[in-house]
């Protein structure tokens, strides 16, 4: 188990569970939700009325829906628990990173250039260590190639002959380090931290894949961002004229379909890889706010596709209509630069 130091005093909170944990922060080892509140000086109450938070899970679990409607009923006569989600929870457990020292060395296997993994360790107050300093905090080692990672790796060792203390991360619980801090409850939350994130949320290769894509090349992005939900096209990258229209709404339920209005094989699993670049495409560029893309995502999580093909139908023959000059439709344009932090 890791050695840290954490933001939020817990003792004496009381906290009511009501569902199951989809996942679970890997460096928070030896017990679940329910162990590491009490771990902490927490209180975990097996009534709604007697709980000052409510953690609701999204694996559905007997008595789940009770309890939320009775929290709401509560809250509505202003005496309440205030609910948490998962991230919530797990925001409430985070960790203090400030002026903590990071050694980052070799690649990310999941996507993330050596830029993004220091960017996100600027963005929760930690400083990034050089190879020559005399101590750090942790080393994170990724699997890939990368530009003075052998450089890193000799004075990792140097220190570790030195007898100098430090923890070691692999990538996954470095990510989930970083995501646990920086998630949509804080004020830091930008699209460096949605990309975090969407790997908790969605599986971590389509997100790498995703972001690849905004890389390789730019794109027109057509979309239609309205209160409630998003849609848009999607130019594919291996099929010259092919695209996928795609759409995903704040109650989790969201499609894709091709150009020839066929269900997007990518969706097995869960959100594709062109829902994700449609995300973090309009994120990045500030054309929908972060934490509105990550609530997207978090309410499509534990869902499966929708098939509707109706709305992708619309979308299809709208910008069938704009690329022949027919329809006003003006895209977003993205630029490969502006994603190689993610």
């Amino acid at each position: 188990m890791l050695n840290l130091d954490y933001e939020e005093d817990l003792r004496g909170r009381r906290f009511a569970f009501a569902g199951g944990f989809v996942g679970w922060p890997s460096f928070l080892e030896g017990g679940g939700p329910e162990e590491h509140v009490r771990q902490r000086g927490g209180v975990v109450v097996g009534r709604v009325d007697d709980a000052q938070y409510l953690v609701v899970g999204r694996k559905a679990k007997k008595g789940r829906a009770q309890a939320v409607k009775q929290a709401e009923k509560l809250r509505a006569k202003g005496v309440g628990p205030r609910p948490l989600s998962e991230s919530e929870l797990v925001h409430l457990l985070r960790p203090r990173l400030a002026g903590r020292s990071f050694l980052l060395a070799g690649g990310f296997s999941t996507g993330l250039d050596l830029d993004g993994p220091a960017a996100l360790v600027t963005a929760a107050g930690g400083r990034v260590a050089s190879a020559t300093d005399a101590a750090v905090d942790f080393v994170v080692v990724g699997g890939r190639r990368a530009k003075g990672k052998a450089e890193a790796l000799r004075r990792i060792e140097e220190l570790r002959e030195r007898g100098v203390r430090f923890q070691e991360l692999d990538e996954e619980t470095f990510l989930a380090l970083l995501a646990c801090v920086g998630g949509p409850e804080s004020a830091r939350f930008d699209a460096r931290a949605l990309a975090v994130q969407l790997r908790t949320l969605a599986d971590p290769k389509k997100v790498e894949r995703a972001i690849q894509m905004l890389k390789r090349e730019s794109f027109q992005l057509y979309n239609e961002v309205q209160a409630t939900s998003l849609a848009g096209v999607v130019r594919s990258q291996s099929q010259e004229d092919g695209f996928y229209a795609c759409w995903i709404e704040d109650d989790g339920r969201y499609a894709c379909f091709d150009g020839q209005v066929e269900a997007c094989w990518g969706q097995s699993g869960g959100l594709c890889k062109h829902v994700l670049v449609l995300l973090l495409g309009l994120a990045v560029k500030g054309e929908i706010a972060p934490r509105r893309a990550y609530a997207w995502a978090n309410a499509a999580a534990s869902r499966r596709p929708v098939d509707a093909k109706q709305r992708s139908a619309e979308l299809v023959l709208r910008y069938r209509g704009a690329i022949a000059g027919e329809v006003d439709w003006r895209p977003s344009e993205t630029v490969p630069e502006d994603y190689y932090t993610l």
